[in-house]
């Protein structure tokens, strides 16, 4: 279990911060994906050896890997597996398996496009990283939001955006989408660029979403299926314009929705 905390550390504290470490997420995914592959076709008799290495040492009683496997709960029933098979598959595949199928269900192809998408929209070292098509593709995936003229108005105004913002001092230092949202509102470029603005309304929506869902789910993991859906749809009526929800009203409102969570901080 220790390996398996440990290889996800770095990952799993980089979705719990601010949407420039959730950015740089994605790309610890795929590379946590493999260690924990390679944990589990490699590390188990590493693991089961280190076992016994602590017993000897600890004069604790190890078990023999070969016997029979005898189950705590009902010890006169043939298990009809040796202890090897137990606690290799049954445990040690098991909990590497059920980690391994979380990050498939949170981090599909569609979820890790929208986030390595949203990267595109970083105001970091001038922004460096941005690519419209990954823009533009992003957009695509709210139809709601964007109709199919609006989406062929973004493409071009995405790159009048880019050059606008990179010739203007006042976007030099920025450092987050949130500090971008901020300086296009103060600059009022948010009324030049409103379809980009858009976007990043919705850039800010899924990254404080995938961080709210990241801590809950650690803390309370009783209430992580009610969490997502109060998280995204507060979070979005927060940064309506106007705002149609004030913070004081968020934890009445998402205890009616989720009585569970009434006790959660918001922070």
């Amino acid at each position: 279990m220790l390996a398996v905390l440990g290889l996800t550390n770095s990952l799993s504290k980089a979705l719990q911060k601010n949407d420039q470490e959730i950015l740089n997420a994605i790309s610890l995914v795929e590379s946590t994906k493999r260690q924990l592959n390679k944990l589990r076709n490699d590390g188990c008799d590493d693991f089961v050896a280190q076992v016994c290495s602590f017993g000897e040492k600890n004069n604790t009683e190890v078990l023999t890997m070969e016997e029979e496997f005898v189950d705590s709960i009902r010890p006169r029933k043939k298990s009809g597996k040796t202890n090897l098979h137990h606690y290799k598959i049954d445990c040690f595949y098991s909990v590497l398996d059920m980690q391994l199928l979380e990050f498939n269900v949170r981090f599909d192809e569609v979820n890790s496009e929208l986030l390595v998408s949203m990267a595109s929209l970083s105001p970091i070292d001038s922004f460096h990283q941005f690519d419209k098509s990954k823009l533009v593709r992003l957009a695509e995936f709210y139809p709601d939001d964007f109709s199919l003229l609006e989406l062929r108005s973004l493409d071009h105004q995405l790159d009048i955006y880019l050059d606008n913002v990179q010739r203007d001092e006042r976007f030099s230092k920025l450092e987050s989408l949130g500090d971008l949202a901020r300086v296009m509102v103060e600059t009022r470029k948010h009324f030049s660029h409103p379809l980009v603005y858009r976007l990043l309304k919705l850039c800010l929506i899924l990254s404080v979403a995938t961080a709210t869902v990241e801590r809950y789910s650690i803390r309370h993991e009783g209430t992580n299926i009610c969490i997502p859906h109060a998280a995204v749809a507060y979070i979005a009526l927060l940064i309506a314009e106007p705002p149609l929800l004030f913070e004081e009203e968020i934890l009445p409102a998402t205890d009616y929705m989720c009585p569970k969570a009434s006790h959660l901080s918001p922070y």
